[in-house]
């Protein structure tokens, strides 16, 4: 890839001193949110008429995700990626809420250590779900329709070496900004109702990962950021969640993860956790 670049390099030289170009060698990279499956058991939401729930999905993360051979991606994935959601029943397999999720830039994983950092802050978004619990033939088995659609702001940062027509600027220019893309997860998750306290459960989940391309070579007018939304990738996970014995009591989960496909990333297995806390009972439907 690097022998690759260069010869761009020196082959786009070559024209824009033929043709009085400017020529720039470009290197970015952007810290972009981590794959992650639905943080949902496939369950209804039960007795509760609405719920607030937050965790992580890399409490532990068993191997650091790295680059894809040929991705050509500038990506920083966080170390700490933590989301919240508030969610309200509309009946009594629906509910519909809101979703937020943080990456923090502090000892965020980079998929390279010869690209860019980008060190101007923490990666956000915000957005919707929903959850339809489909009943079955078996009362405690269930099969969960989850989706979820967020707009985050993912901080970048941007290399421009001039190596042609310069007209006397500054060789290297460094420009630090923030651009919006969307993410969307859908999930389906069968779970089982073992008893009051316990359900197991397990899904897939398609979500999107975002990017910016490595490396490029730009001549004459220079572009944007060019963060774009990325590929789906499939999140295969399996996990447990426990209801404290307490009336309307708060649901602890855990959950372990791995992604396939790895476009344009590389992950390993991961840990999660969660805490889930309903709120007022329901009314009789």
């Amino acid at each position: 890839m690097r022998l690759t670049v260069l010869s761009c390099v020196v082959l786009t030289a070559a024209l824009s001193v033929l043709y009085g170009c400017r020529t720039e060698s470009v290197r970015r990279a952007a810290l972009v949110p981590g794959l992650e499956p639905s943080q949902r058991t496939g369950q209804p939401i039960g007795d509760s008429a609405a719920e607030i729930s937050a965790g992580t999905s890399s409490l532990v993360t068993l191997r650091p995700p790295s680059e894809r051979s040929g991705s050509n991606a500038g990506v920083a994935v966080p170390r700490v990626q933590s989301s919240g959601d508030a969610r309200l029943r509309v009946t009594e397999d629906l509910d519909l809420g809101l979703v937020w999720d943080t990456g923090l830039a502090s000892g965020a994983f980079k998929v390279r250590d010869d690209q860019p950092d980008p060190d101007h802050g923490n990666v956000f978004g915000g957005g919707v779900s929903f959850h339809y619990s489909v009943p079955t033939a078996e009362p405690n088995f269930r099969l969960g329709v989850a989706g979820q659609l967020s707009i985050y702001s993912i901080p970048w940062v941007e290399y421009r070496t001039c190596v042609a027509a310069c007209a006397g600027d500054p060789f290297t220019r460094v420009n630090r900004s923030r651009s919006r893309t969307a993410v969307l997860g859908l999930a389906a998750i069968p779970s089982y109702e073992l008893n009051e306290q316990v359900t197991l459960f397990s899904g897939i989940t398609l979500r999107n990962h975002p990017y910016v391309p490595r490396e490029s070579v730009e001549v004459g007018q220079e572009s944007d950021s060019k963060l774009r939304a990325g590929p789906f990738n499939p999140i295969v996970s399996v996990g447990l969640e426990y209801t404290l014995p307490l009336g309307l009591g708060p649901r602890l989960q855990v959950m372990v993860d791995q992604p396939f496909r790895n476009e344009p990333v590389r992950y390993g297995p991961s840990l999660g956790a969660r805490i889930t806390i309903p709120f007022a009972a329901a009314a009789p439907e």
